[in-house]
């Protein structure tokens, strides 16, 4: 599929013209605590120049105050502004917050993101121009680009490509071993296989073709998404929406042993649940995670290369290796 060239272009009426004439667009926001950052993405959501038709706030946290950072949205009557109560499953999350809305265009963000002021204008106009899409993601104004390599980069740029690990500014591709070389900074517009986390924009009829195992590890339950919903779709990268994200810190304490536990974990769980596999995929799968541990061990960091082993043993004893 060839992409159509990034902004409104022809697809500039899709903004303009009346609300039941167009693709409704639900925004969804998982959070937990992190009412700091809500409250600057709210603000960034509240300045678009043109509205989603819903928000639902899907909060697994424990703290109060989320419903008053809603107020003032709820009070312009520009959009639907619901807010959900969940237990701290990310997947749930995302599903719960599929389940409350009926609109066509579903929005994932991450509540740690800045949306530029005509993000929602280019996500309706991405989808307009490519109405054979599953999904759509866009660039990240703060990603670090690849214009100035550092030394460690250098050198760890050919381990992950030469044993199949994921890395950033790469083609939007999945890799043989399950893992995404993900895309940020592009200029141009192209089709992708891999959404970031923070910023998955997918048609609701590509969702609800894929199944949202409450069951998968946290980490890495966005890969989880984009690649089934690629197993049907073609997905798009689109330049044209523009956010930055921002990775807050809050929740997010895992040290480097737990971090690849989960990592590995996660890795075996999706081989085990819906990741092709042959001969050529499964030596690429363990190429992968022979790649990890050495990229821990040129940081010179053991406590990342014992989460390797703990996440190995972890999916073992679940009957996944």
């Amino acid at each position: 599929m060839q992409a159509r060239p990034e902004g409104l272009g022809g697809c500039a009426a899709a903004v303009d013209r009346p609300t039941g004439d167009r693709e409704r667009v639900a925004v969804i926001v998982c959070t937990m605590d992190r009412a700091a950052d809500l409250e600057r993405f709210l603000h960034t959501l509240a300045g678009q120049i043109d509205d989603p038709d819903e928000l639902i706030i899907v909060d697994a946290g424990t703290k109060a105050g989320v419903e008053a950072l809603l107020t003032p949205l709820k009070d312009t009557g520009r959009l639907v502004v619901k807010h959900l109560r969940t237990s701290p499953n990310l997947i749930a999350q995302r599903k719960a917050g599929l389940a409350n809305t009926t609109c066509e265009i579903i929005c994932y963000f991450d509540d740690d993101v800045l949306l530029e002021s005509d993000c929602i204008a280019q996500i309706r106009a991405g989808f307009c121009a490519n109405p054979n899409i599953g999904g759509l993601t866009g660039l990240q104004l703060n990603a670090d680009g690849p214009r100035f390599p550092t030394l460690r980069s250098l050198l760890e740029w050919p381990l992950r490509y030469a044993f199949f690990v994921a890395y950033d500014h790469g083609n939007g591709r999945f890799r043989l071993s399950g893992e995404g070389a993900r895309t940020f900074t592009d200029t141009q517009a192209h089709p992708v296989q891999v959404l970031s986390g923070c910023f998955m924009c997918y048609r609701r009829s590509a969702l609800e073709q894929i199944d949202f195992d409450e069951d998968h590890p946290f980490w890495c339950e966005d890969v989880m998404i984009s690649y089934q919903v690629a197993q049907r779709y073609t997905n798009l990268y689109w330049p044209a929406a523009r956010l930055t994200h921002n990775h807050s810190t809050v929740c997010r304490n895992l040290d480097t042993r737990d971090k690849f536990r989960e990592l590995v974990y996660s890795k075996y769980y999706q081989r085990h649940t819906i990741l092709k596999r042959g001969v050529v995929r499964d030596t690429a799968f363990r190429l992968s995670l022979v790649g990890h541990a050495l990229l821990c061990l040129s940081h010179r960091d053991l406590r990342g290369t014992a989460g390797i082993l703990a996440g190995r043993r972890k999916a073992r004893e679940r009957g996944m290796l």
